[in-house]
């Protein structure tokens, strides 16, 4: 992830990139990227959205794709 962020993108896909961290640490992360990248689209797999998720606005929307 590291050597996506420092390229700058666009356009960045993630698969799972909070997989294995708590659920503070997992929206740190997140905040981290949309810092780094505050006009990319982020396209992120994930099975579980964080919380905090929630409160960061219009800027985040899901798309369930399991039905």
């Amino acid at each position: 992830m590291a050597r996506a962020l420092a390229t700058r993108p666009d356009v960045l896909l993630i698969d799972e990139p909070t997989t294995g961290l708590d659920t503070r640490t997992a929206a740190r992360v997140l905040a981290a990227v949309r810092r780094r990248l505050p006009r990319a689209v982020l396209v992120l797999a994930l099975h579980e959205v964080p919380a905090a998720v929630e409160t960061w606005g219009w800027a985040w929307s899901r798309a369930r794709l399991d039905r």
